[in-house]
């Protein structure tokens, strides 16, 4: 197999790899809001 190949595959499985979290990232942050600060004031307004 030539290295030029071999070169190329691993650049396009390594991008491709980032792309997988970029994308998982952007799920994960729709999917699991964030929770908040248990010592934000407007949080203890709301349970008064």
């Amino acid at each position: 197999m030539d290295a030029a190949l071999v070169r190329l595959g691993w650049v396009l499985l390594t991008l491709a790899s980032v792309g997988v979290g970029i994308i998982a990232y952007i799920v994960m942050v729709i999917v699991f809001p964030v929770m908040p600060d248990q010592n934000d004031i407007s949080v203890m307004e709301r349970k008064e």
